[in-house]
Formats: structure tokens, C-alpha cells, sequence
């Protein structure tokens, strides 16, 4: 998983209700050979972190993206609860104004980890 960085971009005339779209994790993923038991996560874990942004859009249909701001993933477990970030129905994201998000990951260095669940 990796943070993604956008540095100084200028949003020209866009329609930013349909900005960006992440997927939820498929059910189906939740299988002994690929993730074991339950779905894989990946998508749950987005982070793409924006900085000094420029907005020249005459009707931003209140998605404000100009300046510092991230955009993580729908994840019902942290992005509700997080009061500088608020939910974009038609992005399945959340735009936060904070710019002190991280990712933490934990991965196994075992030979087999690829062989088993």
C-alpha cells in the first residue's frame, strides 16, 4: 500500500461530483485460496494526499478542493468519525481537511507467505 502525493494541481472546469470513485472490496474476494476467510481490504485503504490545489471551477457543486486535502476510502470503521472529513456519496470517499493522514501496514516476511491463509 502506498500513500499517493499530488503537488500543485489546477482543477480547470471540472465536474468534481464525479472527481474519483473507490470501489468497495467484492465479497466474492472472501475465498480460502485467495484471502482466506474474509474479503481482502485493499480498498478500505486508500490514501491520496493533495497539496496547494487550485480550483477554477464556476460551480463546484460543493466539493471544494482547493489547498490541502486527502481523500480516503468509505471505510465505515474510521471515516465516519473523523469531524475534518466529510462523506462525497458519488466519490464512495470521504474528502478530509487535514493533511496528517498515514498508512500503516504490517506484512509478513515468512517464505510461505503467499502459499497459505
Amino acid at each position: 500500500m502506498n500513500v499517493h502525493i499530488f503537488k500543485q494541481n489546477e482543477f480547470i472546469d471540472c465536474d468534481l461530483s464525479e472527481f474519483t470513485y473507490i470501489a468497495a472490496p467484492d465479497g466474492g474476494w472472501a475465498n480460502i485460496a485467495d484471502c482466506g476467510n474474509f474479503p481482502c481490504t485493499a480498498p478500505l485503504n486508500v490514501l491520496w494526499q493533495f497539496y496547494d490545489n487550485r480550483l477554477t471551477n464556476s460551480n463546484d457543486n460543493g466539493h471544494n478542493l482547493a489547498g490541502d486535502f486527502q481523500i480516503i476510502a468509505n471505510n465505515d470503521g474510521f471515516a465516519p468519525h473523523i469531524n475534518t472529513c466529510e462523506k462525497k456519496d458519488s466519490w464512495n470517499a470521504y474528502v478530509c481537511r487535514t493533511t496528517n493522514f498515514g498508512i500503516l501496514s504490517f506484512e509478513s516476511n515468512d517464505e510461505d507467505k503467499m502459499d497459505r491463509t
